[in-house]
């Protein structure tokens, strides 16, 4: 009968480790930032018809894409300075070798337009960045 006590015991042991294995497990948080923050306010100092490609560079700094026109067959034609910012929140679970993850990107974009003469035409803006959330990774 000790025999067959001492299996079971072990039996019962290793159901117990393996089962701490696999429910044992941990959480991590993390948050990235993307490109240099845009501030709505100097966004706001680009005046249309007023401001110029190097207001634009003095206020926002280099942008992160230049976008150019083809329309009169010039290349170098820069048609638009683009910026950008994102945010990225990641929730993750570790159970053992099964894991569980969940990240949300937002970003800010503005687009500054420039008419031929290098003068301000326009600028897009959305701003987004702020909204990135932690979450659980099940569901939104």
């Amino acid at each position: 009968m000790a025999s067959g006590a001492s299996g079971a015991a072990r039996a019962v042991g290793l159901i117990a480790l393996a089962s701490a294995s696999v429910l044992s497990g941990c959480f991590t948080f993390g948050r990235m930032e993307e490109e240099s923050p845009i501030d709505e306010a100097t966004v706001s100092q680009i005046k249309a018809g007023a401001s110029t490609k190097a207001d634009v560079i003095r206020l926002l700094g280099a942008p992160d894409e230049v976008i150019y026109n083809n329309k009169e067959h010039d290349v170098l034609n820069e048609h638009a300075y683009v910026y950008r910012h994102g945010t990225r929140k990641v929730t993750a679970m570790f159970f053992g070798v099964i894991s569980f993850g969940r990240y949300d990107l937002r970003s800010d974009k503005v687009m500054v337009f420039f008419d031929s003469e290098g003068k301000v035409t326009d600028v897009a803006s959305q701003y987004r960045a702020d909204d990135a959330r932690f979450g659980f990774p099940f569901g939104r």
